[in-house]
């Protein structure tokens, strides 16, 4: 029965032209699953469609800006993870768009891992606890012995990954993980350029500093972008 009904507010919206609408609509009392965009997006935009939570594979040399995660909220009314697969058009945001060395996190990786600064000197201790104060916590961290202790293991990340030459997938960190949910957040542009989206700081900052193509989770996706998806495919 669910499935009847679903299929035929699918067959509705797209006589209507309000395709979209059907994620937000409650059926049976319940919302429609992130699966349910993924049928929708290949409806409406084809069999090559992006899907939530794709891995698609980056070349940091590329990765020039980044899109704000409030950007995102105010365009799709998502959070920036949750609004993965999205086909859009933020044609708006392009003047919202922030350098990515200019991300703080990025910059502070950078003069840490680059320039030789100690963590505590970077300014990133200091930028944690700030976020600490206003939210309560800042990335599983509740206080500075938290925030060494992650940034201890950030570089364990780093020397790990120069040594072995590559990023992980999503799925090879976790089996059981649900595809590259969780990876650096790329959302793409009108032509085909990948924008960050400010999950995934340190990660994206050491496939700069070294160099190496990564997995990332895709993003919005511009509706004038689909044609180059298959590139960040292969």
């Amino acid at each position: 029965m669910y499935i009847k009904v679903l299929i035929k507010k699918i067959i509705k919206h797209c006589r209507q032209g309000t395709l979209n609408s059907v994620i937000s609509e409650k059926i049976s009392g319940k919302k429609v699953p992130i699966f349910y965009r993924d049928l929708l997006n290949k409806i409406r935009y084809g069999c090559k469609a992006p899907v939530y939570a794709e891995r698609i594979w980056v070349n940091p040399l590329y990765c020039e800006f980044s899109i704000r995660p409030e950007s995102i909220i105010a365009l799709t009314g998502h959070h920036a993870k949750r609004a993965s697969g999205k086909v859009i058009s933020f044609s708006d945001l392009i003047n919202q768009l922030v350098p990515i060395l200019e991300v703080e996190k990025i910059k502070f990786c950078l003069d840490h891992w680059k320039n030789g600064v100690p963590w505590e000197d970077t300014g990133i201790y200091e930028y944690m606890q700030e976020r600490i104060l206003r939210n309560g916590s800042a990335d599983g961290c509740y206080n500075l012995n938290d925030i060494k202790e992650r940034y201890t293991k950030v570089d364990l990340l780093f020397n790990q990954i120069r040594r072995e030459g590559r990023f992980k997938t999503q799925k090879e960190i976790c089996p059981s993980n649900f595809r590259e949910d969780g990876g650096i957040l790329i959302h793409i542009g009108p032509e085909g350029e990948p924008f960050f989206g400010w999950r995934g700081c340190h990660r994206i900052a050491i496939a700069l500093l070294l160099g190496l193509k990564f997995p990332a989770q895709i993003g919005c996706v511009h509706i004038n972008s689909l044609q180059y998806l298959a590139r960040f495919r292969r």
